[in-house]
């Protein structure tokens, strides 16, 4: 008897660590079905005033690559992580990490639009002799996605920047987004 007692308690603990099994990958399965990764490559940007350093100008176009993970929810949310590498404004090569919380609208076949706004720090030059540095912001971010190809805009404004005795001006940030 006692052995008949073990034995059906093996069954139900195997039966029992299957429907854990089954479970996890269903919902690992509905997660995935939301997880998307997409691929920034480099971009450009609009500076609203000319830098005061004398014989210089702010580098407006940015070669690089990133990588970005989007996590949709049901209720029209999405996060997103992201992180790259690229060249600044001051053509110093540097990086980019971030978090994002977005609010999504798809508009039919046509366009998903998202706003929002994110934490990110970035790795840049804090001069023109190069001397690197990080700097954390929160900004907002708008993405435009095409929903057939998956292929999008990602923007960004930073705002004027003034602090010790330096300032940096507003900037419009424009990316590439492509599915990977």
């Amino acid at each position: 008897m006692n052995h008949q007692v073990h034995s059906t308690a093996r069954k139900i603990q195997r039966s029992a660590a299957i429907s854990v099994a089954l479970l996890a990958a269903t919902a690992a399965t509905s997660v995935m079905a939301k997880d998307e990764w997409l691929l920034h490559t480099g971009g450009i940007s609009r500076h609203m005033e000319q830098t005061e350093a004398r014989g210089r100008v702010w580098n407006e176009q940015h070669p690089g690559f990133g990588i970005e993970r989007r996590v949709a929810d049901d209720e029209g949310w999405s996060r997103r992580q992201t992180m790259g590498l690229m060249q600044d404004s001051r053509n110093f090569w540097g990086g980019y990490a971030g978090v994002a919380t977005m609010r999504q609208w798809t508009f039919g076949k046509t366009a998903e639009v998202s706003l929002g706004a994110g934490a990110y720090v970035f790795y840049r030059s804090m001069s023109w002799s190069g001397k690197m540095g990080l700097v954390p912001g929160v900004l907002p971010t708008l993405s435009v996605t095409l929903p057939g190809t998956r292929t999008g805009l990602n923007l960004l404004y930073v705002p004027k920047i003034q602090a010790y005795g330096k300032s940096m001006p507003s900037v419009v940030y424009a990316q590439l987004t492509v599915p990977i």
